[in-house]
């Protein structure tokens, strides 16, 4: 079943880049980058729009690769966060068996990159909101290191901070 894309606004506009986190507008794009950021994140979006299946890892950003719940991100369980690997694939780290994205995947291709996300309205799931990517996944990040787009982006979201994909 295809789900609508849309952007925190921050995301969209913002101009942070890290190895943990990076904005829309800082995204690498090839030439000169190796990888295309870009590419990744709208391969990702049209499978979502598409309702097509992810070979990558997706899951809560709050349960650890065994799906168990880590205590210490009590925040992100609160905010219902989400990440799932968008490539490049490395095909040695799992068995890859590819899902949904309404599903939670720990089987799926792990990558450096991650696209953090969250439904808009979490009982229908018609709609995710980006709010970060990583172009180095660095696992739990603390609710309170800085920056944390995870933790500034990931509460009530009102729908002025969102930006429709189109």
């Amino acid at each position: 079943m295809p789900a609508n894309v849309c952007y925190h606004i921050d995301f969209f506009t913002g101009s942070y880049r890290s190895d943990s986190f990076s904005d829309y507008p800082k995204l690498h794009t090839s030439p000169p980058a190796l990888i295309d950021e870009t590419d990744l994140l709208f391969d990702f979006i049209t499978a979502v729009q598409d309702g097509d299946i992810l070979c990558g890892k997706n899951k809560p950003s709050w349960t650890n690769t065994h799906g168990e719940e880590m205590l210490h991100l009590i925040g992100y369980k609160a905010y219902e966060l989400w990440h799932y690997h968008v490539g490049p694939f490395n095909p040695t780290t799992s068995t890859n068996i590819s899902k949904k994205i309404r599903e939670m995947n720990l089987q799926g291709l792990t990558s450096a990159a991650a696209v953090h996300y969250r439904w808009y309205n979490r009982f229908n799931k018609k709609k995710i909101v980006i709010l970060a990517f990583s172009p180095i996944h660095k696992p739990f990040p603390k609710m309170l290191d800085n920056p944390n787009h995870l933790n500034s982006r990931g509460g009530f979201i009102f729908n002025k901070q969102i930006v429709d994909h189109s």
